[in-house]
């Protein structure tokens, strides 16, 4: 069971990685794998996009755009890009 809290930050962190994965991998549709265990919430976002380095993202000086990986960053016990056949992004959140 995903109690109400846990509820709110996955949506948010699941709806700010979906977004992303539209904007900035075209065409296909992202495909989103969730797992709910005991001690931890993962998410994970699939899409054919190109990838990124999160330890080098370029820095939006004076723009919104980009603060959905700092909410994901705060707010995730822990994130990571996986980049093989296609891009992942995950996130997991201790429970």
């Amino acid at each position: 069971m995903i109690d109400e809290e846990e509820h709110d930050t996955l949506n948010l962190l699941v709806t700010e990685l979906v977004t992303n994965a539209v904007v900035h991998a075209g065409d296909e549709r992202p495909t989103v794998h969730l797992a709910v265990a005991p001690e931890q919430i993962r998410a994970e976002i699939y899409d054919h996009g190109p990838g990124f380095d999160p330890d080098h993202l370029p820095p939006k000086a004076g723009s919104s755009l980009g603060l959905g990986l700092v909410l994901v960053d705060k707010s995730a016990s822990r994130w990571g890009v996986t980049i093989a056949a296609e891009t992942c992004v995950w996130f997991e959140l201790d429970r």
